[in-house]
C-alpha cells in the first residue's frame, strides 16, 4: 500500500490472523510462544502497537499422578535427554543414514530413529557393564573358592611335613647320608608350604576385601540404563520437543530437524499480555490501508500475459453438504498474487488423493500448475498438528507463580497427550493443555467431552478436588479445513532448500510487446509470489518467521513492477 499499490486481501476465514488466534480475549490457542527477544521483529512490532510483553516462567514442575516429580531427578533426567539428543549429532556425520526397514523403503533416518539407536547403544553399554560387574564378582569367588581349599589343602601338608621334621629333631640316633639328605628336602618342602600358606592367605584375604567392594557397589551399579518412571520422565522431554517441533520425532529428519538452530533469537521466551491477536489486527489497521474480504475462499489463481485472475467464492454461500465448489464465484483481476496459503493446504491443492471429507472444498487450482520442483518441495516438507485446550474454571486453583506444570504419560505412545498446562493469564482462571505428537492427531478423533474428561481427571490426579469449569475449548488444526495443520517441519527426506524453494516466485510470460519484437512477449516476469512460515529458511514455525516472509515478498513486488532505483 505504502508503495502505491492497491491490496485486496482474501481471508477465508470470519476473522483476521489465522493460525494466530486469541479464543475469547483468554488464551493463545494457535501460536503462542514469541521464541526469544534479542533482534526479534515481533519485539520492534510490539513496541509500535503497544503490545506488552511478559515473559514465561521457564520453571515446569512435572506430576506423576498425584506428586512432584523430585527436581534433582528431573534435572538429572533433563541431562539425559540433551545428551541423547546431542549424541544424535554425531550419527549425522555417518555416511549411511537410511533405515533398512522393508517397510520404509529405504527412506532417510528421523530424529525419532535417532534416538532410540542412542537409547539402544546405551541400554547395552549398561547391561554389558552389569555383566562385567557380575562376572568380576563370580570370578574373584571362584578364585577365593580355590584359593580356601589350597590353604587347607596346605595347613594338611605343613602339619605332615612338621611331624617328620619334628621326629627327625627328637631322635637321638645319628643319622647317615641317605636319612640326612631326606631330612633336609623335608625341612625344605616344610620352608616352602608354609611360604606358600602365607602367600596364599595374604591372597585370600585380597581377594575377600576385593570380593566386599565388588558387593558394595552391586547395589549402585545400574542393571538397566533407565527405569520405568526414569522412562516416563524421558518421554515427557520428547513429547516436550515434539511440542517446539509441531510433529511426531519418528517424522522429522534426523540430518536437517534444527538446521535453524543457529539463526534462532537470544533472551526469554515471551508471550503477549492480551494475545497475539493484536499482531494481526494491529496489521490490518481497519482495513485502512487496504481492502480486507473475510468469508472468501479462492477457488483458483489463473495467470494470464497481463497479471493473474483470481476466483473467490463467499464461504457463508458455500454448499457444504454436497462437497462441491460452486459455480457462484466472484472474479478479480490482478497484477500479481502473494499467495500465503498454509503448507497444509498448498499440499492438499496439489494432491488430489490426501482430500478428505473435511477438507475436500479448501483447495486451490493454479492455473498453469504450479512448477514441478514446487510440487516436490511442497510434497517433501511436513507440515504438523499441534493441539490445545481452554479450560475456564470458576476459580484459580493452581500456583499463580508457575507458568508451566507438566503431566508425565503413563505410557511412551501416549507422552503428547496433555502432557503441559500454561497459566499465564494471572487475573484469570484459564488453564491451557497441551497435546503434541502422535496424539495430537488421534484426540482429533475423539469428541469434545472426551477431551474435556481428560483434561479434568488429570487435573483431579494432580489437585485433588476441583471447581467448577466453567466452559471449554478444544482446537482441531489438522481438522480445520483452513490450515490443515498447526506449523512446518524438515521432515524426513526434506532439506532447508525445500524453503527456498516454495519462496520462489512463479514466472509467466507477459503480454507486453513495446519493441516489436516478436519475444518480447515470450518475456518471464514473476506474478505469483509466495510468503508464510514455511517459505523462510531461516525461522520456520513462527510468527516472526512468517512475518519476515511477508516483508521479504512485499519487497520482491515493489522491486518488480516500480523497480529499483539505485540500479537505475
Amino acid at each position: 500500500k505504502y508503495f502505491g499499490f492497491d491490496v485486496i486481501i482474501f481471508e477465508a476465514r470470519n476473522r483476521l490472523g489465522g493460525r494466530i488466534w486469541t479464543y475469547d480475549q483468554k488464551a493463545d490457542v494457535g501460536a503462542f510462544v514469541i521464541t526469544g527477544l534479542l533482534g526479534n521483529p515481533i519485539r520492534v512490532l510490539a513496541k509500535q502497537i503497544n503490545l506488552e510483553l511478559r515473559p514465561i516462567n521457564q520453571k515446569c514442575p512435572l506430576y506423576l499422578k498425584n506428586s512432584v516429580v523430585d527436581k534433582s531427578k528431573d534435572e538429572v533426567l533433563e541431562n539425559v535427554f540433551n545428551t541423547i539428543l546431542e549424541s544424535t549429532s554425531d550419527m549425522v556425520k555417518e555416511k549411511n543414514l537410511t533405515t533398512t526397514n522393508m517397510d520404509d523403503l529405504d527412506r532417510p533416518l528421523s530424529l525419532g530413529d535417532g534416538l532410540a539407536i542412542i537409547i539402544e547403544l546405551h541400554e547395552r553399554q549398561v547391561r554389558q557393564e552389569h555383566l562385567k560387574h557380575l562376572n568380576d564378582i563370580y570370578f574373584c569367588q571362584d578364585i577365593l573358592s580355590k584359593s580356601l581349599d589350597t590353604l587347607k589343602e596346605l595347613e594338611t601338608t605343613i602339619e605332615e611335613l612338621y611331624d617328620k621334621h619334628r621326629e627327625a629333631l627328637q631322635s637321638k640316633i645319628a643319622r647317615n647320608p641317605k636319612q640326612e639328605y631326606a631330612f633336609r628336602v623335608n625341612r625344605y618342602d616344610l620352608n616352602r608350604a608354609i611360604e606358600l600358606y602365607k602367600a596364599t592367605k595374604q591372597k585370600c584375604e585380597h581377594l575377600e576385601k576385593r570380593l566386599k567392594d565388588l558387593e558394595s557397589k552391586t547395589k549402585t551399579t545400574p542393571i538397566e540404563y533407565l527405569s520405568a518412571i526414569d522412562r516416563r520422565i524421558l518421554d515427557w522431554h520428547f513429547a516436550n520437543l515434539e511440542f517446539a517441533t509441531g510433529t511426531s520425532l519418528n517424522n522429522l529428519s534426523l540430518q536437517h530437524w534444527d538446521m535453524d538452530d543457529d539463526y534462532a533469537f537470544a533472551g526469554p521466551q515471551m508471550y503477549a499480555k492480551d494475545g497475539q491477536n493484536q499482531v494481526a489486527l494491529s496489521l490490518a489497521n481497519g482495513g485502512v490501508d487496504f481492502e480486507i474480504k473475510l468469508n472468501q475462499m479462492v477457488q483458483s489463481i489463473t495467470l494470464t500475459s497481463n497479471g493473474a485472475e483470481i476466483q473467490a467464492i463467499n464461504v457463508e454461500k458455500l454448499d457444504k453438504t454436497s462437497n462441491k465448489k460452486s459455480s457462484q464465484s466472484t472474479s478479480y483481476n490482478v497484477d500479481a498474487v502473494l499467495c500465503t496459503l498454509p503448507l497444509g493446504v498448498l499440499k492438499n491443492s496439489i494432491n488430489t488423493t490426501q482430500r478428505t471429507e473435511a477438507n475436500s472444498l479448501n483447495w486451490v487450482q493454479f492455473k498453469p500448475p504450479l512448477p514441478d520442483y514446487k510440487c516436490k518441495a511442497i510434497n517433501r516438507l511436513g507440515f504438523g498438528n499441534l493441539n490445545k485446550v481452554v479450560l475456564v474454571f470458576e476459580k484459580i486453583f493452581w500456583d499463580l507463580n508457575t507458568h508451566l506444570f507438566g503431566n508425565v504419560s503413563t505410557m511412551t505412545k501416549n507422552r503428547g497427550e496433555l502432557f503441559l498446562f500454561t497459566s499465564v493469564q494471572r487475573q484469570q482462571p484459564v488453564l491451557v493443555a497441551f497435546i503434541a505428537g502422535d496424539a495430537a492427531d488421534e484426540l482429533e478423533q475423539m469428541n469434545d467431552e472426551q477431551i474435556k474428561s481428560k483434561c479434568l481427571s488429570i487435573l483431579t490426579e494432580m489437585f485433588g478436588q476441583l471447581p467448577i469449569l466453567k466452559s471449554y475449548f478444544v482446537t482441531r488444526w489438522k481438522s480445520d479445513p483452513w490450515s490443515q495443520g498447526s506449523y512446518s517441519y524438515v521432515a524426513r527426506g526434506a532439506t532447508g532448500d525445500d524453503f527456498d524453494y516454495l519462496a520462489e516466485p512463479v514466472l509467466h510470460p507477459s503480454g507486453n510487446n513495446n519493441n516489436n519484437n516478436n519475444n518480447a512477449s515470450d518475456q518471464l516476469i514473476p506474478r505469483l509470489f509466495f510468503a508464510g512460515e514455511h517459505t523462510i529458511r531461516n525461522y520456520p514455525s513462527t510468527v516472526h518467521g512468517a512475518l519476515l516472509s511477508g516483508l521479504r515478498e512485499a519487497a520482491k513486488i515493489a522491486n518488480q513492477f516500480l523497480g529499483i532505483p539505485y540500479l537505475k
